[in-house]
């Protein structure tokens, strides 16, 4: 678990090294269920404090009753998060080795799962934990804009760094592969996760 967390914290101040360590790392397989699995269980638990909390989400777009939307996202976090980081790896690899990449399909796991879970760990699951321990938002409305933007944004730069270097190859390549497998994963949470 130690080693778990230093890649985490080494994703935030030196992803490309970071990047280079998990690529030669013996447990690239579960060092990614860790990251995948262990975010989304503690997601669920949120969910979970969401909804004894009686919070209610902001235009829930599957037919699910809003007063019981956190109860069911408690339940189908975990198999969401596994689904939707399964779609970006499977077409992110598929991209990246289709334009000359070298990378294995544990080493495109492994730096995609932690460079996915990393920015949504600073700016949804802490702020939404805040949410549940406290039963309201300390901040203004333009805040919970901004921390669907952000976490967004460094997920793709993020990624896209760290899967040139699993892959040995250019930025934009990278960039490319990540974009393409981005567009599923966040279509995915988007009518899931709130």
């Amino acid at each position: 678990m130690n080693r778990a967390a230093r890649y985490a914290g080494g994703a935030i101040v030196a992803p490309r090294a970071t990047a280079r360590a998990l690529v030669a790392d013996d447990d690239k397989v579960p060092l990614a269920a860790v990251y995948v699995i262990g975010f989304a269980g503690l997601y669920s638990l949120t969910a979970l404090g969401l909804y004894l909390r009686g919070w209610l989400p902001l235009s829930p777009p599957l037919p699910i009753d809003p007063h019981r939307w956190y109860l069911y996202q408690t339940l189908y976090t975990i198999p969401v998060a596994v689904a939707a980081v399964g779609l970006l790896v499977t077409i992110a690899h598929a991209s990246v080795r289709g334009l000359g990449g070298r990378g294995s399909l544990p080493a495109s796991l492994v730096v995609l799962g932690l460079g996915g879970v990393v920015p949504w760990v600073f700016f949804t699951w802490m702020p939404e934990t805040v949410f549940a321990v406290t039963g309201h938002a300390p901040w203004p409305t333009w805040v919970d804009v901004t921390r669907q933007i952000v976490p967004a944004v460094w997920q793709l730069a993020l990624c896209t760094v760290m899967l040139a270097v699993a892959h040995a190859v250019t930025w934009w390549k990278s960039g490319v592969a990540v974009l393409a497998g981005s567009i599923p994963f966040a279509f995915l949470f988007a009518f899931t996760i709130r």
